[in-house]
């Protein structure tokens, strides 16, 4: 019976350890998810906040070819960032740079700073541009309305303005005007930008290894992984902004009360005909600026997201 009982009692004892790793191990994953959401949140509200100015400065002046409020009588074309930048807070008010900036975060900060670090490739980046494009849509159209309520009225006031007059004259199918192309332009994106930033760390730490063959442990330093992650995005922008591009405009053309939408061949040759082929490429200096933006986030989070795994196992090390 002695025997028998403290069979029982090894074989219950080894039940509850296999328990208790399982649970261990969920409670882990789950800690290592809500520190990335928690880390990659707060960093894309910090960053993207930032370079606001930048990104709306970039938003008017790819769109302005298709503006009903740009380049008559009352305001003149902006010819560049700087103009851009000096003109804006003096017609609208310094506040106005950061017009649309809580919609340009929620998609941006929450979703593809967030979910998609866990992810990669192009079929994610277009999921995610048809999932989040409203919010995109109205982020884009109210950024670019230059209205002060003075000389010019303003087109949308907020969001709920937005999506009401929208919805009322074009239904739900006004929201996703340019989807398709706006689709091309993140999976491009993606594809270039984390490719190019995983493979060029792949490289670096495999040298790395191979100068240093004692060394267990090796990490990207700071400034090289900003140099990766900046090179990567700089690459993804040229791929990616002619197809930003048309899909803005587009946007732009929702609300109008057409009976039909411009075929995309009337918008290529309207943006051709104002500003040339270089036209597809307006505004992507302020771009090229606000990549820092997603660098940094990249980058920081690489490094915060380390320095907690570390945290972790060695609190690990101290509870076994």
């Amino acid at each position: 019976m002695e025997n028998r009982d403290k069979r029982t009692t090894q074989s219950d004892s080894k039940v509850d350890a296999k328990l208790l790793n399982g649970l261990d191990t969920r409670l882990h994953v789950a800690i290592d998810f809500g520190a990335s959401f928690i880390i990659s949140g707060i960093l894309a509200i910090i960053f993207r906040s930032m370079t606001a100015p930048l990104e709306r400065i970039k938003l008017i002046l790819q769109t302005q070819a298709s503006s009903r409020q740009i380049g008559i009588q009352k305001r003149a074309p902006y010819s560049g960032v700087l103009n851009a930048f000096i003109r804006i807070p003096k017609e609208q008010g310094f506040l106005s740079l950061w017009r649309g900036n809580l919609l340009n975060v929620i998609p941006s900060g929450t979703y593809n700073h967030i979910i998609l670090p866990f992810l990669t490739g192009g079929s994610v980046g277009a999921t995610s541009t048809m999932i989040l494009y409203p919010l995109n849509f109205c982020n884009t159209r109210i950024s670019v309305d230059v209205g002060d309520d003075k000389i010019i009225k303003r087109e949308f006031s907020n969001l709920k303005d937005c999506l009401t007059k929208v919805y009322k004259n074009d239904g739900y199918r006004g929201f996703y005007q340019g989807s398709f192309y706006m689709a091309i332009a993140h999976s491009s994106y993606r594809s270039v930008y984390f490719g190019g930033y995983t493979i060029g760390k792949r490289i670096y730490l495999s040298n790395s290894l191979q100068d240093d063959k004692n060394s267990h442990t090796v990490t990207v330093p700071f400034l090289v992984s900003l140099l990766l992650a900046q090179s990567s995005s700089w690459a993804a922008i040229v791929v990616a902004y002619p197809f930003d591009t048309l899909a803005r405009q587009k946007m732009l053309w929702s609300g109008r009360n057409a009976i039909e939408y411009p075929p995309m061949r009337h918008v290529m040759n309207n943006i051709i005909a104002k500003d040339g082929l270089f036209g597809f490429y307006k505004g992507v200096q302020a771009n090229l600026m606000t990549t820092i933006c997603g660098s940094s986030v990249l980058v920081t989070y690489d490094i915060v997201k380390f320095r907690f795994d570390k945290l972790m196992e060695s609190y690990s090390k101290d509870t076994i």
